[in-house]
């Protein structure tokens, strides 16, 4: 009798162990610096006021273990920024709700979130590094105008084809939008300050045209972008930095409304075709062909150099819409001696004109010792010769031994 129960306890237990156990509720919570979190059905809820810890590395994450389950982020509480790191690698994540206390997103927030299509950004926003590399799903995003500092936001998202610039952004900064499929691109006036990249690897961008009083084209600005067409500077733009159309497309028009700026080696580069067509002010002497000759050789590069007008850029900053009126200057004829009037051949007296006509003394001629003579030769008078001084007057000299004798002003009106 023991024996059979002794075998069926065995056998209870044997069929237990092979049992599948039921699965874990899909939930956790915990504490983030001053913050609360917890992951609910595939939503992670972090609630508080304050300012959000900066996450270094996505293991470091509290809630790591749920994060390729997670599909949603909604921040509670008056939160005042979105710490670095904190939704890192969530590849399933598609919606995240951020309250509008929030000025700030840190580096690598959203990082590698490969299924986000879209994000609603609060409306006092303000700095945004580096937050949305590597979200190669998203395709368009509004940014509030109160974003006053970008960098590297918007990295390697290679969806995205439109994004507002904020009316208050002052700094562009390194690899901004590097490898995003933006066509067309106007960077406004309020902008002060690029870094280098901005637009490195944007294969599918034709056109973009500066407002602002930029001074510098950074390196590696238009670098791969292999579709561009044409690029319109400012004409406050100075220097032109090294790779900055490094192999891009080829025959690129690009547009300068100023003076030539500093072109640094070799900020045009690709292999031995027709790199760029270089538009330059008509009429402008800092672009000489004196100027230009030499600076193909610099280059490098095969570069065509041609002046414009303008006609076809609308969003230069003060275009020529069309050649300025010549004006003729007046044409002012010499005045016409008075045949009736005989030059004295004695001794003139010299008559002083009424008013406050300045009085005319002539230099004596320079003489060469060398070619003097060395015995005296006796003096030869000279014929009165009449010159025109301007403004009605003449003057009558007799020149007697190389020395001035006479001098007599006329002053004689035009009819």
């Amino acid at each position: 009798m023991k024996r059979n129960i002794l075998v069926s306890l065995l056998v209870i237990c044997l069929i237990a162990a092979w049992l599948p156990t039921p699965a874990k509720a899909q939930r956790t919570e915990g504490i983030f610096g001053e913050m609360d979190w917890r992951v609910e059905d595939g939503t992670l809820y972090i609630h508080g006021d304050g300012y959000m810890p900066h996450i270094s590395r996505v293991e470091a994450q509290p809630w790591a273990n749920y994060r390729e389950d997670i599909h949603t982020v909604v921040f509670l509480g008056k939160p005042k920024n979105i710490g670095g790191g904190v939704c890192e690698g969530m590849t399933n994540l598609v919606n995240v709700t951020i309250p509008d206390t929030v000025t700030s997103i840190g580096t690598y927030s959203f990082k590698n979130c490969t299924s986000l299509e879209s994000i609603t950004l609060p409306s006092r926003l303000e700095i945004l590094h580096e937050a949305f590399m590597g979200c190669i799903s998203l395709k368009s995003v509004t940014l509030p105008d109160s974003v006053f500092r970008m960098s590297g936001t918007f990295n390697g998202c290679k969806s995205l084809e439109s994004v507002n610039i904020p009316a208050k952004l002052k700094d562009l900064g390194a690899s901004t939008f590097r490898g995003t499929a933006l066509k067309s691109f106007t960077i406004p006036k309020n902008v002060q300050n690029m870094s280098y990249g901005v637009f490195y690897g944007c294969s599918q961008l034709e056109t973009v045209t500066f407002e602002n009083a930029i001074e510098v084209v950074p390196e590696d600005t238009f670098a791969y972008c292999a579709s561009l067409k044409e690029v319109y500077f400012p004409a406050t733009i100075k220097t032109v930095q090294s790779d900055a159309f490094l192999n891009c497309a080829l025959g690129v028009n690009v547009y300068f409304a100023g003076d030539m700026p500093t072109f640094y080696f070799p900020c045009f580069a690709h292999a031995c075709q027709l790199c760029a067509n270089i538009y330059y002010p008509e009429g402008n002497p800092t672009w000489s062909p004196e100027i230009i000759e030499p600076m193909k050789y610099q280059l490098g590069v095969f570069v065509e150099f041609k002046p414009h007008k303008f006609p076809d850029a609308p969003l230069v900053e003060n275009p020529p819409t069309e050649d300025p009126p010549v004006t003729e200057p007046p044409v002012t004829e010499p005045p016409v001696e008075d045949p009736s009037i005989e030059e004295p051949t004695t001794e003139p007296t010299v008559t002083e004109p009424s008013g406050t006509e300045p009085t005319i003394t002539p230099e004596p001629p320079a003489t060469n010792p060398e070619s003097s003579p060395t015995t005296d030769t006796p003096e030869t008078p000279q014929t009165p010769k009449t010159l025109w001084l301007g403004i009605g007057i003449t003057a009558t000299i007799v020149v007697a031994g190389g020395g001035i004798s006479f001098l007599l002003l006329k002053k004689k009106f035009l009819l």
